[in-house]
């Protein structure tokens, strides 16, 4: 009877450590996007490319979601011709800082940074989402607790 008590009182114990360490990181992590969003991004105007293959637009959809959210200004979002085995973002107009690039960088948690001037475009930076880009998703969802709708 004893053994049942205290088995009981350990399993009751791990389940409230549980359940605060899970709200804990909730908390965190909405903190996390909280902070993000808050950062001024309104100048930075997006495309967003998707060349990852796939036939469904999820991981595209989930990216642009992300990027509205944290205040960036989207201006195109869609199926890339070709497909790529890695994501990576292209800084547009600031070749020296390129403060608009490493914006997006810090979202996406990646590090592939180019530039590659368009005079012709409206876009300040143009990311790619390769076929590595659900290993990113992924990444987000940890970091931020966003969860991609299938």
């Amino acid at each position: 009877m004893k053994k049942i008590i205290a088995v009981s009182i350990v399993i009751i114990f791990s389940l409230m450590l549980l359940t605060t360490f899970l709200s804990i990181t909730s908390s965190t992590n909405a903190r996390k996007l909280e902070m993000q969003s808050a950062m001024d991004n309104r100048n930075i105007h997006l495309e967003i490319l998707d060349a990852t293959g796939e036939k469904t637009d999820s991981v595209l959809k989930y990216i642009t979601e992300l990027f509205e959210r944290l205040n960036f200004d989207v201006v195109y979002s869609g199926k890339a011709k070709d497909t790529i085995a890695v994501t990576y973002i292209v800084e547009r107009i600031d070749k020296e800082g390129m403060r608009n690039a490493r914006a997006v960088a810090r979202v996406l948690k990646i590090n592939r940074l180019y530039f590659n001037l368009d005079h012709d475009s409206v876009v300040s930076v143009t990311l790619i989402l390769g076929k590595d880009s659900k290993k990113i998703v992924k990444k987000l969802e940890a970091y931020y607790g966003l969860k991609r709708k299938s």
